[in-house]
């Protein structure tokens, strides 16, 4: 059996995890190419966290939005019941700059004092924004630019941008394109 792939995003208030806070979350956990856990709703603005205005208007929040989410410790909670089904595993994370949602998922974990880092290997991380800069830099694909809104285009992925669960999806897809794209590369090679 292999690991466990933690797709994830978030929507923010902002870019410093120290500072804004999560509005939005989205996730896909697969194993063997089959769903184990999909989910994505709304996260109540948590009290403490800086507002930036554009941020909110990016990700198409009112004040009001920001308010009727779930709390972060339900987010959390529904996050460590998808982390442990029993993985024999850490799972791997994956996401389109994935580093910036891992701050945040750090953040939400140390606010709330869940221990959920404990169900994730973060040395396997993959990100699919740096395989697109290398993919586009190795000639193998040609875009514009390596934005998940251009590659999504280009692989004619539905994505509905700015939205978590939607992001998700489509960076879901696109990790499975880039596996392929790579192991053509490999086969080639030998």
């Amino acid at each position: 059996m292999s690991p466990a792939l933690f797709f994830l995003d978030y929507e923010t208030t902002g870019l410093d995890a120290k500072r804004h806070g999560i509005i939005q979350v989205g996730w896909i956990i697969e194993q063997d190419g089959k769903i184990m856990s999909e989910n994505g709703f709304d996260v109540q603005l948590y009290k403490g966290c800086d507002v930036n205005l554009n941020a909110l208007e990016i990700n198409d929040f009112t004040p009001e939005r920001c308010m009727a989410g779930k709390p972060l410790e339900y987010m959390n909670a529904a996050l460590r019941e998808a982390l442990s089904a029993g993985f024999v595993e850490k799972v791997i994370p994956i996401g389109h700059n994935i580093s910036f949602d891992l701050n945040f998922f750090r953040e939400a974990s140390e606010k709330t004092r869940d221990m959920l880092p404990m169900f994730v290997d973060f040395h396997k991380q993959v990100d699919t924004l740096a395989l697109a800069r290398w993919l586009n830099h190795t000639g193998v694909i040609c875009t514009k630019n390596n934005k998940l809104e251009t590659l999504c285009e280009h692989y004619t992925i539905a994505l509905e941008a700015h939205n978590a669960l939607s992001d998700v999806k489509a960076v879901r897809e696109l990790y499975h394109i880039f596996m392929n794209l790579m192991k053509g590369l490999l086969v080639q090679r030998s």
